[in-house]
């Protein structure tokens, strides 16, 4: 599939390294999008668990 994909570029005269340069680069931006979002959720998942500890030992006292 993707190596035929690739064969109908070079057939309409792409130059196959931008094209590999190309999506590099978006998968790339894609990997940053991804990190950025899950530090987000590892961020608000360390404020949960401090909230529920906080609640925890409220209950005990």
């Amino acid at each position: 599939m993707y190596e035929k994909h690739i064969q109908i570029l070079i057939a309409k005269g792409y130059n196959l390294e931008n094209y590999k340069y190309r999506a590099a680069n978006m998968f790339n931006q894609l990997f940053e999008m991804v990190k950025q979002s899950f530090k987000q959720i590892l961020l608000i998942s360390k404020v949960n668990t401090r909230y529920r500890r906080r609640i925890v030992l409220t209950k005990i006292k």
